[in-house]
């Protein structure tokens, strides 16, 4: 059972960082508040399902309170701007940060799981 709850976890891993550097891919190509949009709903639809917490009926604020991590609210309020603001010297930067954040879970997941 263990064996079968580690491989699916690890299969929506992949299929996320295949989807979300898809959606960095395109945010880097040709700018949009929309395709910025799009990358932090893959984000929050992931992390919702790893987590089970209602991360996409959340907002930032909300998320970043929940989480009570510095980093990732930074990172949050740099989504924002980007998103609804339009605002980004570098939109990769905070996205990256996302990334890395679902990572660091993804691990202590995986770890919860394997080791009871």
């Amino acid at each position: 059972k263990r064996y079968y709850r580690v491989k699916r976890l690890q299969k929506n891993h992949y299929t996320f960082l295949e989807r979300y550097e898809h959606a960095l891919q395109q945010l880097r190509t040709g700018f949009s508040a929309l395709r910025a949009e799009n990358a932090l709903v893959i984000w929050k639809k992931y992390m919702e399902n790893l987590e089970g917490k209602p991360y996409t009926k959340s907002t930032s604020r909300e998320i970043a309170s929940l989480a009570a991590d510095e980093k990732l609210a930074a990172a949050l309020k740099g989504t924002d701007r980007i998103v609804y603001g339009g605002l980004s010297n570098d939109p990769g930067q905070a996205f990256q940060e996302l990334q890395s954040y679902s990572q660091s879970h993804f691990v202590k997941k995986l770890e919860e799981i394997t080791h009871g």
